[in-house]
């Protein structure tokens, strides 16, 4: 397991983020050096989001037919389990690399995920399927 490999050049403390409230979610991403999402599925969502707007460097899957959909260059740093002990290991090991990605994900998130950012897109589409309901 990619952890316990890690666990022989780093001393670190990791937190499972899962079914539970969200308060406690948020406390632990905000607590945390590093944020890992999912490895397998190939996209990330709000637990993504909330660790970039959060200023955290994050680990994640992305495929590169759903990278394409997302706009600007993501900070993600794209790992899956086959890469995840190296991707880990170099944020580990770089301490610069981690405030890098960190200040890149939260500029991420206030250029493409801010409310001030989204909110026309979002009345257009909340306008375009209440107009279908009708």
């Amino acid at each position: 397991m990619a952890l316990d490999k890690l666990k022989q050049d780093f001393r670190f403390e990791y937190k499972l983020v899962h079914k539970i409230p969200r308060p406690k979610a948020l406390e632990l991403i905000a607590s945390s050096d590093i944020f890992i999402d999912q490895l397998v599925l190939g996209s990330y969502g709000m637990a993504t989001m909330e660790a970039f707007a959060m200023g955290k460097p994050v680990v994640c899957f992305m495929k590169e037919s759903v990278q394409s959909c997302f706009p600007g260059i993501s900070p993600v740093v794209n790992a899956n389990p086959d890469t995840i002990t190296d991707k880990l290991y170099a944020l580990l090991a770089d301490g610069e690399l981690r405030n890098k990605k960190g200040i890149e994900s939260r500029a991420y998130a206030e250029r493409y995920h801010d409310i001030d950012v989204v909110i026309n897109d979002l009345i257009t589409i909340y306008e375009k399927v209440i107009q279908h309901q009708k």
